[in-house]
């Protein structure tokens, strides 16, 4: 039996992506580093939300559930200069690395 084509294939185009705008990339990151109570500066040590445990109530645990963790990990490493730690079990992980709140691209 013949193996059964979709019509609409050669309508199709490849999904290329694109980078963001340097503009909207910004203010991304700015909208993330401040939802997540992250520094604006590279120094990690100067509001690092898990140094102090009295701290209650704050965001200490992202975990970002995406299609593909390897091309998260490289556009979010892109934007926010995140470095990531790769964990291969039932499924690929990134753990950052670089912020004051664990994030996890999943």
């Amino acid at each position: 039996m013949p193996e059964r084509t979709d019509p609409f294939d050669s309508l199709r185009r490849p999904i290329v992506a694109a980078r963001p705008r340097p503009l909207f990339a910004a203010e991304l990151e700015r909208r993330l580093r401040e939802e997540l109570h992250m520094p604006v500066t590279d120094d990690l040590e100067s509001d690092d939300v898990t140094a102090d445990p009295s701290r209650h109530g704050e965001l200490g645990l992202v975990h970002l559930r995406v299609r593909d963790a390897d091309r998260a990990m490289a556009f979010f490493g892109d934007v926010f200069g995140w470095v990531g730690d790769r964990f291969v079990d039932e499924h690929v992980s990134h753990y950052v690395l670089n912020s004051g709140v664990t994030v996890r691209l999943l």
